[in-house]
């Protein structure tokens, strides 16, 4: 359950830049038609209720996913907002946090996360039954009403017409309009029900309630009530003609109603903004079909960098299999090779062993002719072995340059663990006489100082980023005493990278990882002494190996 409230939680973020982007472009469409300022508010909507999950090049979303729960059990939920200051805090308070939560569930406590989700089900509760009260109230309200023609209602309890129901809406007036104003006000409750507003308007208050922790949705809700109604007036305009614009305006200032900033229902005559709305129908005129389209291009602008998220950097796939190719092509010729001089060595100690037998036989007779024959055989066969060897030795000396002409071709594929331009420096070495980061026990401990440090130190600045130095899939991603935040990448070289004593991790188990990208920040957790990384590689046997040779230095 709290999964699925942290990606509710990352949709209400992406969300929210929607919505400041329709915020900053409404002002811009005010000679434009209002329906297209709907266009826009179901954008919004589509972000709020659908996790998008395509990627585009001209996305200006800052990031997918602003908080990302880590994949190794009680391990803290990374932030990512693309702003470095912010992540940098909110990542240390949430690896606080993390620890003060695993202590405490190891107490029997309850947990915070249990709380938020909490709180988070009891506010949308407490919105369904605000609208549920309100929807019973008014419809008690008009119960008294008597019906004036098709689905008009009259009542002289109401001071606002308005439209109620979802299923068969009916429209309510009060009594004491006289005919034109009643003209204006069923003109435009009946436009409201073919433009589907009764639908429109509870479906935002009820995506609203499921995000009310996020102020930035209740605005939108504002908005697009106050731009229902604008949309609604200039389709009435249209329909009764512009010369009853003054009649529209004076029947709106006499049926105007209380304001309520949330309200699920109902669809009022002149409830919301009706200043605004009034002003509106008076400037209102012919729109040119110019400004309708430059509107609805401002539309399509916004749903490409807004509804789409930041595209993820590709691999050169081609390239690359074509490298891999190459290389396990010449690997299996060296294999071919290596396999026939086996053979040839076998059979050459085979034919040794007939040689050697044909000596015995020879030594046997007393013939001194035979026992040369049987001298010069064994000669014979023994150079046949030596030229076998030499063979064999060959067909090795030419996979060893085989494999090393891959090694060459992977330690250009490798890159340093830190972007370019940025201010660090080697602290150990590969073999210095320090201890190794993985395996190394508490009890072990006073053997530190014997040990040999199988990897390379980096020190540099808390919060700098570290980048992956090759294309790879993420093993692991967590936390421990000894490595602190660690990250664990295999690559598809069958190297296994390790970071340890990061600030925070980027990623997450499983992620596919692409040679450059930002996998975490540099820090000083576990058992550290100060702010640096370490660095360990291992081969596919789980050898360590030095660092500094696949980075060619």
């Amino acid at each position: 359950m709290m999964e699925l409230f942290l990606r509710l939680f990352n949709m209400s973020i992406t969300a929210s830049w929607l919505i400041l982007a329709v915020l900053v472009v409404r002002p811009f469409l005010s000679k434009a038609p209002k329906w297209i300022r709907g266009i826009l508010w179901g954008l919004v909507g589509v972000r709020l209720m659908f996790p998008i999950s395509f990627e585009s090049v001209w996305s200006l979303i800052p990031s997918k996913e602003i908080l990302v729960p880590n994949a190794v059990e009680g391990a803290a939920p990374t932030f990512t907002s693309g702003i470095e200051a912010v992540d940098v805090s909110v990542n240390t308070y949430l690896q606080q946090r993390a620890s003060v939560e695993m202590i405490a569930a190891a107490r029997n406590e309850f947990p915070l996360e249990n709380l938020f989700l909490g709180i988070w089900l009891l506010g949308i509760f407490g919105f369904v039954l605000y609208s549920i009260f309100s929807y019973l109230q008014l419809h008690r309200l008009v119960l008294d009403a008597v019906k004036y023609q098709d689905n008009i209602f009259q009542s002289e309890r109401i001071t606002s017409p308005f439209v109620l129901g979802v299923v068969k809406p009916r429209i309510y007036v009060p009594y004491h309009l006289d005919e034109e104003a009643l003209a204006c006000v069923t003109a435009h409750e009946r436009a409201h029900i073919k433009r589907k507003d009764h639908l429109i308007k509870p479906l935002g208050f009820m995506l609203a309630s499921v995000h009310w922790f996020n102020p930035i949705v209740w605005v939108a809700y504002y908005y697009l009530c106050q731009d229902i109604e604008l949309a609604c007036d200039e389709k009435v305009i249209h329909e009764l003609g512009f010369d009853k614009k003054k009649v529209y305006s004076q029947t709106l200032l006499e049926c105007s109603a209380e304001r309520h900033f949330v309200r699920a229902c109902p669809v009022a005559f002149g409830e919301i903004g009706v200043g605004k709305r009034v002003k509106n129908i008076l400037e209102m005129k012919k729109t040119k079909i110019g400004i309708v389209v430059a509107a609805l291009l401002v539309c399509v602008v916004v749903a490409v960098c807004f509804l789409s998220n930041p595209q993820s950097e590709e691999m050169d796939v081609v390239a690359k299999d074509h490298v891999a190719a190459s290389a396990n092509q010449e690997a299996d010729e060296q294999q071919e090779k290596i396999e026939q001089a086996k053979e040839d060595t076998l059979k050459a100690e085979q034919d040794a062993k007939e040689a050697e037998q044909a000596r015995k036989e020879a030594e046997e007779t007393s013939q001194a002719q035979q026992e040369q024959e049987t001298v010069l055989k064994a000669n014979e066969t023994a150079e046949q072995v030596q030229e076998a060897e030499e063979q064999a030795k060959e067909a090795t000396q030419e996979e060893n340059a085989a494999y090393t002409l891959v090694s060459d071709e992977t330690v250009a594929s490798y890159i340093l663990p830190f972007k370019s331009g940025t201010d660090y420096y080697v602290t150990a070495v590969f073999d210095s006489p320090e201890f190794s980061q993985i395996n190394v026990s508490d009890e072990d401990a006073e053997l530190d100082s014997q040990a040999k440090h199988l990897g390379m130190d980096f020190a540099a600045e808390m919060g700098t980023d570290i980048i992956s130095c090759s294309n790879g899939k993420v093993k692991e991603a967590g936390f421990n005493a000894d490595n602190g935040n660690y990250i664990v990448i295999e690559d598809e070289a069958g190297y296994t990278w390790y970071y340890m004593h990061l600030e925070a991790c980027s990623v997450k188990q499983g992620d596919s990882i692409t040679q450059g990208s930002v996998i975490g920040t540099l820090g000083s957790t576990g058992r550290s002494t100060g702010p640096h990384l370490h660095l360990e590689v291992q081969n596919s046997n789980g050898e360590c190996m030095d660092p500094a040779t696949l980075f060619g230095l």
